[in-house]
């Protein structure tokens, strides 16, 4: 669960808080639309943990529920240190990477090689290559009619318009494609209506989910539909209003 703190909007920040108890305390702390959209059901993702669960238990019965959970999802190697990490891990260091070079060009500036780099620059790469003008990296973009924020990978311009980019980084073995989730476009659907109220434009900027293969470095990119981002606006707030009522924080509302 994240939650950021708005109590002062001119600094708004990720709280320490981890608790729905705290929301309804406070009218300025909003859970993050990945915590609201972790309320809708994938039941072929609920079976496969399941499964997956089971076969890993079943191969070393001495796998306690952390291992289990973490081995799930994935255990790319590390460049830094040549060894099996979580891969969410590996992903907040990849995010990390993407966000340094993109920042050091628009700054114009260089940066020293790092390990990370050959699963960060492929990403850089195709963003420049492609005829993205980055404009902004990890912004925090909020809704204080819906109570809810969440943070821009990258906002870019693209023939003259703004669009939002997402990455993610996931183990592509063996495919010649990305994966992409529904839950990807919903995200990314939801922040996108959320940047053309705050930003006064008069067009939902584009989205896209860039993926990026953990154990190769290849790139894969997935433009959503005009039609994928208004159902995704659509579930999110969906989302959103459960969350509220099945957490008793319609209260919290303005």
């Amino acid at each position: 669960m994240h939650i950021y703190d708005y109590s002062n909007k001119d600094e708004p920040k990720l709280s320490d808080v981890q608790s729905v108890t705290k929301i309804r305390e406070s009218n300025w702390m909003y859970p993050s639309v990945t915590t609201i959209l972790g309320i809708i059901p994938n039941t072929f993702i609920d079976i496969w943990k399941v499964k997956r669960a089971i076969e890993l238990k079943g191969n070393d019965p001495e796998l306690d529920y952390e291992a289990i959970v973490q081995i799930m999802w994935g255990q790319p190697i590390c460049p830094a240190i040549g060894k099996k990490i979580a891969s969410s891990d590996f992903g907040t260091a990849g995010h990390d990477r993407v966000e340094k070079l993109i920042n050091a060009h628009l700054d114009g500036e260089d940066l020293e090689s790092d390990p990370y780099d050959e699963f960060a620059k492929p990403v850089v790469e195709y963003i420049l290559d492609n005829d993205f003008e980055p404009v902004a990296t990890e912004e925090l973009i909020s809704c204080h009619k819906m109570k809810i924020a969440g943070r821009l990978d990258l906002v870019a311009r693209k023939a003259g318009k703004i669009c939002l980019l997402d990455y993610k980084f996931r183990d592509l073995t063996g495919r010649d494609t990305g994966k992409f989730y529904d839950k990807d476009c919903y995200q990314l659907a939801i922040e996108s209506h959320m940047y053309m109220n705050s930003s006064g434009l008069d067009y939902k900027p584009d989205i896209y989910s860039v993926c990026i293969c953990n154990a190769t470095g290849r790139v894969f990119v997935k433009k959503w539909t005009q039609m994928m981002l208004d159902r995704g606006i659509f579930k999110a707030q969906a989302a959103r209003d459960f969350y509220f009522k099945e957490n008793l924080l319609m209260g919290h509302l303005i």
